[in-house]
């Protein structure tokens, strides 16, 4: 016997019934996001807040390197904020932790990097007067050319940048008082 291919018996034409309209559906609007109480809290209980004056050598880009902060990674938690300020005042960043370790710590910028103004132009009377790094007890001091005496060296002036406004703003009282 011989295999006849079946052939499939034709369906039955359905034809297309439209469907009826849904009804209109009004979507509410989604209530607003509301800060739970028990996660306010005063940011001082939770957050950090640190200065780091970075020596000379030190970049941006060596503060956001996880090895940075192998050495303080004992103070840090996650949303700790570093503020950070290269000692000549070459630039300031403040920094955010955002992942802690045991000899390292994950940091991203968070405001800046704003870059000092080292080189600020000096008038010619400030020519006389030479700003200089005087250690980690009296910071930057401003010295008088002309004999080497200090003029400020009282450890205030934190930066460079510091002295360089101090010495604009004395700038006036030391030449007159020189001057008679």
């Amino acid at each position: 016997m011989a295999d006849k291919p079946t052939q499939a018996s034709p369906e039955p034409e359905q034809k297309a019934v439209a469907a009826p309209p849904a009804p209109a559906v009004r979507k509410l609007p989604t209530p607003p996001k509301v800060a739970d109480e028990r996660f306010f809290e005063l940011a001082e209980s939770r957050q950090n807040a640190f200065f780091f004056r970075a020596p000379k050598s030190f970049t941006v880009e060596d503060l956001l390197r996880r090895e940075c902060w192998a050495n303080v990674v004992g103070r840090l938690r996650v949303a700790s904020k570093i503020i950070a300020m290269r000692e000549d005042g070459e630039f300031y960043v403040e920094l955010v932790v955002f992942g802690v370790g045991i000899n390292w710590a994950e940091t991203r910028i968070l405001a800046g990097p704003i870059n000092g103004s080292a080189a600020l132009a000096r008038s010619t009377a400030a020519d006389d007067f030479e700003i200089k790094y005087g250690g980690l007890i009296k910071n930057w001091i401003v010295v008088r050319k002309s004999d080497g005496a200090e003029v400020k060296s009282d450890g205030t002036l934190q930066t460079e940048v510091a002295a360089q406004a101090w010495l604009r703003e004395y700038l006036p009282t030391l030449t007159r008082s020189r001057a008679g």
